[in-house]
This record gives C-alpha cells, sequence and structure tokens, in this order.
C-alpha cells in the first residue's frame, strides 16, 4: 500500500472517531479527576409486594407500572441485581425498583444530569444500538493507532522518537495496571 494512501486512511479514521473520542476523554476525565456526576431523584411511590421483582414476572410487572403511572416513557431492557432494578438506557431519565427486606418496593424516578449521561454513555449503559455503534468506533480507533505507529516506525526521521513514546506508554500502562 503507497504511503500517501496509508496517511489517507489514518487521518480519515481519526477525524470519524474524533467526537466520540474527545467525548470519552472528557466524561472520563472529570470523572477521575472527581467531579461528580450529579442525580435529582423523585421518589415515586412505596408498595408492598415481595413479588413484583419476581425475575419470572419482572418485565411485564415494570411495564404495566410504568404504563399505568407514566405513560410516556418507555425502556429498553432492565438492568437487574440483588434487591434492584433499573430501567435502562440510564443516559436519559430512568427509574429504579428497590426491594427491602419488609417485602416493600420504593420506586424512585431519576433524571441524571448532562455529565453524568456523558458517564453512562462512556460505560456503554446507552441504547443497545449505540453499543454496537461505540464497537464499530472501537475497531476504527484500534485502526487508526494501528496506522499511525506503522507511518511513524516507516519515517526514518520520526522512527526513534516513536519507538521511544510507544514503549513509555506501554510502561506507563504496565505500572498503572500491575500495581
Amino acid at each position: 500500500m503507497k504511503r500517501n494512501n496509508l496517511v489517507s486512511i489514518h487521518l480519515y479514521c481519526a477525524c470519524f472517531c474524533s467526537v466520540i473520542l474527545l467525548t470519552f476523554a472528557f466524561s472520563g476525565s472529570l470523572h477521575l479527576l472527581n467531579f461528580k456526576e450529579s442525580e435529582a431523584k423523585t421518589k415515586i411511590e412505596t408498595f408492598n409486594d415481595k413479588n413484583f421483582l419476581n425475575s419470572e414476572f419482572i418485565n411485564s410487572n415494570i411495564t404495566n407500572y410504568l404504563m399505568a403511572k407514566d405513560k410516556s416513557y418507555s425502556f429498553e431492557y432492565l438492568k437487574k441485581s440483588k434487591n434492584t432494578v433499573v430501567t435502562r438506557p440510564t443516559t436519559r431519565d430512568y427509574y429504579k425498583f428497590e426491594l427491602n427486606s419488609n417485602g416493600d418496593v420504593a420506586v424512585t424516578k431519576v433524571v441524571p444530569s448532562l455529565r453524568k449521561r456523558l458517564l453512562e454513555f462512556h460505560k456503554g449503559h446507552g441504547r443497545k444500538f449505540s453499543r454496537i455503534i461505540n464497537a464499530i468506533f472501537g475497531g476504527v480507533l484500534i485502526l487508526t493507532f494501528i496506522s499511525g505507529l506503522w507511518l511513524g516506525l516507516q519515517n526514518k526521521k520520526i522512527r526513534n522518537a516513536t519507538i521511544v513514546t510507544t514503549l513509555i506508554s506501554f510502561i506507563i500502562f504496565l505500572v498503572e495496571f500491575y500495581s
């Protein structure tokens, strides 16, 4: 493959991934720097039904409950943990159902802030199709990195800088990962 073609592929891939990469870098950096995300929580009600979150009927129970309480709301899937069920995606308003030891189910509507929505998107908690799209972005980003590394190694003027920079990055990764 000609160098000019590889440079073009590298640049197109980099431009294609730029917005998503900046979004992930922004949301991840803010989170790691302790700029905590916020959510507005509104308790809807508490009712007694110890079988409400029974896994056999959970989808129909929550769908019927939400149809009665918030007709305009819809969800794609449920995230279940021990005594809590959350409607997904959490990149928009969502509902949380919590079962306590008395058999009471507490229902809370959660409205995430923009930063919280970005972080949820970053973590893959968006719509199901966005996971596929983000996986494609990931593949294109890998192609971008590989082509950039290849271009750097092929250019005699910047080969040493490419090798040193890549090794430093790899060492930093190893220290962070294994410490």
